[in-house]
């Protein structure tokens, strides 16, 4: 190996330049240290060795000989004994080595030594025995898993620490086993594979999340309680495929997340329905139908102000028992909308009545009878025209002070209704009496006096035969012009009347 001093070439000796240092067990092996043992000898330009004591060096590694390549890796080793000419230090004290220094394939030493820049560059080279790394102790090295390549490897593989894997792993036709008391990750940016074999986990799979439809998965018992919570779900992927029978307890529903495209037609039943969890804003308009009622469910306390409106009745849905006392008023009937059958015999009482309300529609025949008519109650503007007939009225029940002036017209009078009894005294005059009406019959005896009679009113046809005699005359009654001519017979005088 040569330096360079003055633009002079000059040879140095190299003891020994050692690779990486392996320090291996029956059961794992550990970490390469970073470091590479390195010894040399410094002359100058007449090949005598540099003054002895502390000397300077900076150590960098490029991939490529002086002047090109790309640096790799510098470090500055300060007061380095030099005795005879010869150092000895260890590369990567104060800098670890990287591996991927030698990844490329190929690695240059270069060397500045008190300032002086050394050349050529020193290529690095296996020692005799590295070379067996190549086929590990008789494997390929196909046999082993990459993480940077992609490999095919036959087999069985057991893994039983870490496998960082950064472009994904596939087993075909194989088992790809992680055993052991712990739990081991394979990291891979781009998944794991399992094309025609068996991926099996003996402890337990973690993942921040899960794709797929899962059907080539079995014996899934391994999820731990608790450990899928909303920041492992992705969004949408709980369908009703993925829940088990009763999977949704109240502590795993998040507060407002069951919203109306999240519920399947029926899902929720009253035993999925917690004490007072339905609340008004959680209804949709409309929603509660009466399928969706159970029985005896909706009481006083449930329903809201003015909710029950007459759509909201089915026909027939409120019965006596359902109503509380004194709930129907005025305002809460619509027109038309207690009939004969809505209610209860003997129900309708005086104080239920608003003035006004029984109109001649509201009344079925022969409903009103004088148990149901209050004192006093019908007057002329209660009746309808023709209403009272001779059936409804009740006997005695047409007293003077019941009869409006007027009223009792012939037309109005059954035959023979009205007697002596009926009479008032006096109440029978002139204009009261139709023409032909008073016949012998319907004069009591003796009732015709000179009073009753007016002025004339006695024609000849009007008395019956033998019907005037001395004591019906009055003192002087018979004047020649009430005399018909040639009435006055021998046997119409009395003795001595002439």
């Amino acid at each position: 190996m040569w330096f360079t001093r003055n633009n002079r070439a000059a040879p140095i000796w190299v003891a020994a330049l050692a690779g990486w240092t392996l320090a291996a067990s029956p059961v794992s092996a550990a970490p390469p240290p970073g470091q590479i043992n390195f010894q040399g000898r410094l002359t100058d330009d007449n090949n005598n060795p540099v003054p002895d004591g502390p000397h300077d060096f900076v150590f960098k590694i490029f991939d490529d000989q002086a002047p090109l390549g790309t640096q790799l890796w510098i470090e500055t080793q300060d007061d380095v004994p030099v005795v005879n000419g010869v150092f000895t230090v260890l590369l990567g004290t104060y800098t670890s080595i990287p591996a991927s220094v030698f990844a490329g394939g190929a690695a240059y030493l270069d060397i500045v030594a008190d300032g002086q820049q050394l050349s050529p560059r020193e290529r690095f080279l296996s020692v005799p025995f590295a070379l067996s790394a190549e086929q590990l102790s008789g494997s390929g090295a196909g046999a082993f898993v990459s993480t940077a390549t992609t490999q095919v490897i036959e087999g069985t593989k057991t893994f039983t620490a870490h496998a960082g894997l950064l472009s994904g792993l596939t087993a075909s036709s194989a088992t790809l086993t992680a055993i052991g008391a712990g739990q081991y990750s394979l990291l891979t940016s781009s998944g794991i594979r399992v094309l025609a074999g068996t991926l099996s986990v003996v402890e337990a799979v973690v993942a921040a999340r899960f794709i797929g439809d899962g059907s080539g998965l079995t014996n899934l018992g391994g999820i731990s309680a608790g450990a899928v919570d909303s920041a492992k779900l992705s969004k949408a992927s709980v369908d009703s495929e993925k829940l088990a029978l009763g999977a949704v307890q109240k502590g795993q529903l998040a507060v407002g997340a069951i919203e109306t495209d999240r519920l399947a037609s029926g899902a929720v039943t009253a035993d999925q329905l917690g004490a007072l969890a339905v609340q008004t804003a959680h209804l949709d308009n409309c929603a509660v139908t009466g399928a969706k009622i159970a029985n005896l469910t909706v009481d006083s306390a449930k329903l809201g102000a003015f909710s029950v409106d007459s759509e909201k009745l089915a026909l027939g849905a409120v019965g006596k028992a359902q109503l509380a006392v004194g709930a129907v008023e005025t305002d809460r009937l619509a027109s038309g909308a207690v009939t004969e059958n809505a209610l209860k015999d003997a129900s309708v009482t005086a104080a239920k009545l608003a003035p006004g309300a029984v109109s001649g529609a509201a009344l079925a025949p022969l409903s009103v009878d004088s148990g149901k008519l209050a004192a006093l109650s019908v007057d002329s503007e209660k009746l309808a025209l023709g209403a009272v007939q001779k059936g409804q009225l009740a006997v005695g029940a047409v007293e003077t002070d019941r009869i409006g002036s007027g009223a009792v017209t012939a037309g109005k009078l059954g035959a023979l209704a009205v007697q002596t009894a009926n009479l008032d005294d006096l109440g029978v005059t002139g204009a009261k009496l139709a023409n032909l009406t008073v016949d012998s019959a319907k004069l009591a005896a003796l009732s015709v006096d000179s009073e009753k009679l007016a002025l004339g009113s006695v024609q000849k046809g009007h008395l019956a035969a033998g019907a005037v005699d001395t004591s019906r005359l009055a003192s002087g009654a018979v004047t020649e012009n009430a005399l018909k001519d040639a009435s006055v017979t021998a046997a119409k005088l009395a003795p001595g009347a002439v």
